[in-house]
């Protein structure tokens, strides 16, 4: 009798732990994300460098610790601090650029000023995921500067940042590669296989183009992809890129990539 008693009780007792922590887990997800603006500017005779961040400061935890790291690895990853609040981070960062610019300044000639600038902002925001994208600049000397862009989606409920695998493993090589080719003839303005090799660096990419480095990304519009300066062509062609809509890509998506629609 006393040990179906014991039993019981703990029986009892889980089936209210396990609603304890199901209830718990939704209020989490559920926290609303919020961000805020911070800035570092300085400016010098030899160098210049400004960064403008939408840090989170609300929100489920484990998505502002995911989005904040990614914030830091956009500068570099080297900051070792608390990512409570953000300022301490861009500071450091901000600090690292302008002595590294003031060394570079060095070998410039008179009047000459080198820069790094960065801006990572949230590009959109859904009840399910949120979107960062990067954008930067640098001049160290030379014909010209260089420019990149990178964006990523981190899911709400658990941080979970999306990449590759978002599609499916078969549709990388077959689909998803129609798909690509057709927008970057959107973006360099051609309508032939032909065309479109005479912008690659490497003609050979027509029969098997290269994946972008930077993953993609979700946006209001569709799946964006970005390929970075000398990439797959010229500087002259810059950043080739491309947004795919929801209703051509969705059939290739894994199920937790889809569910996010």
């Amino acid at each position: 009798m006393a040990r179906k008693l014991i039993f019981a009780s703990l029986l009892v007792c889980t089936l209210f732990a396990s609603l304890f922590l199901i209830t718990d887990c939704t209020k989490v997800s559920n926290h609303p994300f919020a961000t805020s603006v911070i800035k570092y500017n300085k400016v010098e005779k030899v160098a210049k460098c400004s960064f403008i961040v939408d840090y989170p400061a609300k929100g489920n935890e484990t998505l502002l610790q995911s989005v904040r790291e990614w914030i830091s690895e956009q500068f570099g990853g080297t900051y070792k601090g608390s990512y409570q609040h953000g300022d301490s981070l861009l500071l450091y960062y901000g600090k690292a650029a302008m002595d590294t610019l003031k060394a570079y300044s060095k070998d410039l000639q008179p009047n000459m000023q080198v820069e790094n600038t960065m801006s990572i902002r949230k590009n959109y925001e859904t009840n399910k995921f949120v979107t960062y994208e990067a954008a930067s600049y640098s001049y160290l000397g030379g014909a010209h500067g260089g420019s990149t862009l990178e964006g990523a989606t981190f899911r709400k409920s658990d941080g979970r940042r999306f990449g590759w695998e978002m599609f499916t493993r078969e549709s990388r090589f077959t689909i998803l590669q129609g798909l690509i080719k057709e927008g970057l003839k959107q973006y360099f303005k051609v309508k032939t296989d032909e065309e479109l090799k005479a912008n690659f660096l490497n003609s050979d990419n027509i029969y098997m183009i290269p994946l972008p480095q930077a993953l993609p990304y979700f946006t209001k519009e569709g799946i964006k992809f970005v390929y970075a300066q000398y990439e797959i062509a010229s500087y002259a062609a810059g950043m080739p890129s491309f947004t795919v809509p929801y209703d051509r890509i969705k059939s290739i998506l894994t199920v937790p990539a889809a569910d996010l629609i």
